[in-house]
């Protein structure tokens, strides 16, 4: 059986890990929405509230729940809902809702499970739970008349609120025991409801619900600010990144870019990685003679047909060279020229020496005859006759 190459079986492992990190993610997803709080608007479960914020937005209110750095109600809010905190209140948390509601804002606290009693017994209320479970909720004040809401038929209460302060008003009856109230606080107002699933996303499906949620989002002034509290759910944003390292560590951009280059790392790595022992390049080491260079060159000029600019070589150099010992101008003619060099030095060969230059400038040399030229021109110009 033959084997498969190094290089596919990392394919087949990159993949493996892939898929691995895909299904990872998968179940962290789902496991991430199984955990969501109830009536969270980020939540789109049954039991979530964005139905409820988006519907608020498209009727003309503005929404929000954002509160960066720590719990504080904006200024500019005319509703805060409350909708089934997870988290318990600090006591400088209670201080700064305590004071957004004195200074006129309108808090609607829901809520309906046991975790929320500190909540509600700081509103000096209490939960008890109702022997008859399919009581219908009804109508007990005339503020829920915007619109008109008398039955929720498809919303069960399963408990009660008592207190002993003088100033609370019943909104919602249960039979005969409360289920929604409200008093005032400062020149604000608290609503506190024990009806949940009205105001989830299942909830506002069924009749009579959406009117219930019409009649809180009325508390505010059409078109005004109505906020959700999900610091409470556990959603807070941090403070202001700084840095560029906070920016790679802390915002989705920058994860993705430490992600991608991990990748990019791990695949130059694999990919630098050696399948084995190096294998030693041959290396030419002996080098060209001097000859050889010569050679090469006369070949070339050979194939190129330069015999006649070897021939012009060696005219002038012969001229050139003698010129420069006797002063005399190598541009002259070759007859005038022979004779003045050998006015000069009466003992160079007239003849020769004119005869030399004139065979150099005919056109039809052999290569042999050229060669024969070039060993006369060495010999004329290394020539020792008198000194000259």
């Amino acid at each position: 059986m033959k084997r498969l190459p190094k290089d596919t079986w990392l394919v087949i492992g990159l993949l493996l890990l892939l898929l691995a990190m895909a299904a990872l993610a998968a179940f962290w997803q789902v496991q991430q929405e199984a955990d969501l709080p109830p009536l969270a608007t980020f939540s789109t479960r049954p039991d979530g509230a964005m139905a409820l914020h988006d519907w608020f937005s498209e009727l003309g209110y503005a929404t929000g729940s954002q509160m960066p750095g720590l719990f504080q109600p904006p200024a500019g809010a005319d509703l805060l809902f409350i909708l089934e905190p997870t988290s318990l209140f600090t006591d400088e948390e209670w201080q700064q809702l305590d004071d957004w509601v004195s200074q006129g804002g309108t808090l609607v606290l829901v809520t309906s499970t046991l975790s929320a009693l500190p909540t509600l017994a700081h509103y000096e209320l209490e939960l008890r739970f109702l022997t008859d479970e399919d009581t219908v909720p009804v109508r007990a004040d005339e503020r829920l008349a915007s619109p008109p809401l008398n039955e929720l038929h498809h919303t069960a209460a399963a408990q009660y609120l008592v207190w002993e302060r003088q100033d609370v008003t019943p909104l919602l009856w249960a039979g005969d025991k409360p289920v929604m109230v409200t008093f005032p606080q400062g020149t604000g107002r608290v609503v506190a409801s024990l009806l949940t699933y009205p105001l989830t996303n299942a909830g506002l499906k069924e009749a009579g619900n959406p009117d219930l949620a019409l009649n809180l989002a009325s508390l505010a002034p059409a078109g005004g600010t109505i906020w959700f509290d999900e610091w409470h759910h556990g959603l807070r944003e941090t403070a202001a990144v700084q840095g560029p390292g906070q920016w790679l560590r802390y915002t989705p951009a920058g994860q993705a870019l430490l992600y991608a280059a991990a990748i990019i790392f791990l695949g130059l790595a694999l990919r630098g990685r050696r399948f084995g022992r190096p294998v030693p390049l041959r290396r030419e080491l002996l080098r060209r003679t001097p000859l050889e260079h010569i050679t090469a060159i006369a070949n070339l000029n050979r194939r190129a047909g330069h015999r006649q600019a070897v021939q012009t070589h060696y005219h002038q150099q012969l001229k050139r060279e003698l010129g420069r010992r006797y002063r005399l101008d190598s541009a002259l003619p070759d007859e005038e020229f022979v004779q003045r060099l050998t006015a000069f030095n009466p003992q160079r060969d007239y003849n020769t020496l004119a005869g030399l230059l004139a065979r150099l400038q005919d056109p039809n040399l052999s290569e042999n005859q050229l060669i024969q030229l070039a060993q006369a021109v060495h010999d004329q110009l290394h020539e020792r006759q008198n000194g000259a």
